[in-house]
């Protein structure tokens, strides 16, 4: 007997809804826009007074609630005010949910459900976008309960006109939680797709007016069908799903092995990568400059520079340089010697 038969359990088509999996950390301090917090959530904003921490909190509704037992969700805390939100002026989350994935749902009857909390009361929005931003769905829902755990349920019929994307490498549909927005960029909440490119409906609240502001998501779905149900896979099946865009390799124990090297030259060595199959080939960087890591062969030495070349959708070439001369053919180890140091390969959109 397939249980999820029994269960009425769907598909959810975003990725770690959860909040579970945060590659460069749990806590932000001020980040700019256009950082990547939880695995596959962004920000976005303008300039203007705000300043934020963007978190992973022990915060989430109870079983009771949701008929779902979560630890963590996604939390934003105002540290400093937008007390005159301008024309032009925007903070928001976005997700980007990759064109295959989309293709699932495009044209169809989908249902959006998602878990707030957040200390303003009042009327906040959700905006789906196309990836040329010409194709536009705005919906609304209502925080009751200043910081309380609430539950917004949304059926949608998917936009079949315009342009969307369908391939790996293409952005399907941006969705967007704003938590404010100027007038610029607003337009009003209906139920039909429209043109404008907005990133919240006219309607919606001042969510970072006050210092004391909090702004939390949680088990967050997107369902095929009239009905959704938050579900996430097995741990482990998450971190694959999260994976196919970005992968941290160290970060997590002192020494930890990158790879092994070959002497080049002197003082050029290059470092064959590894890493599971990306949905196109990474940027690569390191999280610490070069000097933070080492290489372990007939002495330690530590790195001068590092660079990766040769990138591809499952491995790069890691060149190092030392200042110490070695001797061409020389293997070496090359350690990230602190817990806080690590590799990213990142192929997100």
């Amino acid at each position: 007997i397939d249980a999820t038969k029994l269960t009425g359990e769907k598909r959810n088509y975003i990725i770690d809804g959860d909040f579970t999996q945060w590659p460069e950390g749990t806590s932000f301090t001020a980040p700019s826009s256009s950082t990547y917090g939880p695995a596959l959530w962004e920000t976005m904003h303008s300039a203007g007074e705000l300043v934020y921490d963007l978190k992973q909190t022990v915060d989430a509704p109870t079983v009771a609630e949701s008929n779902y037992n979560s630890t963590h969700c996604m939390h934003i805390d105002i540290t400093t005010a937008e007390t005159a939100v301008g024309a032009s002026e925007y903070f928001a989350m976005q997700y980007y949910m990759t064109g295959v994935d989309y293709k699932g749902i495009h044209g169809q009857q989908a249902t959006m459900s998602f878990w707030h909390k957040h200390t303003k009361t009042g009327t906040y929005s959700v905006v789906l976008r196309n990836s040329a931003n010409n194709r536009i769905y705005v919906f609304e829902y209502t925080q009751t309960s200043t910081d309380t755990w609430e539950n917004h349920t949304e059926t949608i019929t998917m936009d079949s006109a315009g342009t969307w994307l369908f391939t790996e490498a293409d952005k399907g549909m941006r969705i967007i939680f704003p938590v404010f927005a100027g007038s610029s960029f607003q337009v009003a909440a209906g139920s039909s797709w429209g043109t404008t490119n907005a990133i919240s409906s006219t309607n919606q609240v001042a969510g970072a007016d006050s210092a004391s502001n909090n702004f939390k998501l949680s088990q967050v779905c997107f369902c095929l069908g009239s009905t959704a149900t938050f579900t996430s896979p097995p741990i482990a099946t998450v971190k694959d799903q999260v994976s196919y865009y970005v992968e941290r390799e160290g970060g997590d124990i002192n020494s930890e092995r990158i790879g092994t090297a070959v002497c080049e030259s002197a003082s050029i060595m290059n470092c064959p990568i590894h890493y599971r199959k990306k949905r196109v080939a990474p940027t690569c960087s390191a999280s610490a400059s070069a000097s933070s890591y080492n290489v372990i062969g007939k002495h330690t030495e530590a790195l001068t520079s590092m660079s990766f070349l040769l990138i591809g959708t499952m491995s790069c070439l890691c060149r190092v340089d030392i200042a110490t001369s070695m001797t061409a053919g020389d293997a070496v180890e090359v350690y990230s010697p602190t817990a806080a140091d690590y590799l990213l390969y990142d192929a997100r959109h």
